[in-house]
């Protein structure tokens, strides 16, 4: 029985659809390995550099390892500099509007963390639940 030619390129369509998502899959999965290696990396850096920066009413230690607070902060710049590409080339600053904020207060968190300051820590922890928080109403 021949197939005719709506059957055959609906067909065909359906597969090149399904290839192209697990292409996009792998992509993101490729794209997230390489962003946390990379924080990860400099992370590790900058903690046998900058061991403790100093805050105003903060501690003469840092609370956590270094290499801890410095993944936060990395993590926390890096992943606002990204979610800000992201919204502008697909014109979603207002969607991005609460995880950009949340990624902020995750680096603040990882400075007061790494000054010794539970004020500040505190304070970016806050902002950090505030910016989840505000993403999380913005998308239901």
């Amino acid at each position: 029985m021949p197939i005719s030619h709506f059957e055959r390129f609906r067909r065909d369509r359906a597969d090149r659809t399904v290839e192209s998502t697990e292409r996009a899959k792998i992509s993101v999965y490729a794209g997230l390995v390489v962003f946390f290696s990379v924080a990860i990396g400099t992370a590790m850096a900058l903690s046998l550099v900058v061991t403790h920066i100093s805050l105003p009413g903060s501690d003469a230690a840092a609370i956590v390892a270094p290499w801890r607070a410095w993944l936060a902060v990395v993590t926390g710049v890096a992943g606002v500099v990204v979610a800000t590409v992201i919204a502008r080339r697909h014109g979603l600053g207002k969607a991005l509007v609460g995880p950009r904020i949340g990624l902020g207060g995750l680096a603040v968190t990882g400075l007061g963390l790494l000054a010794g300051s539970l004020i500040a820590a505190g304070a970016g922890g806050l902002v950090l639940l505030g910016g989840a928080a505000l993403g999380a109403v913005r998308r239901g």
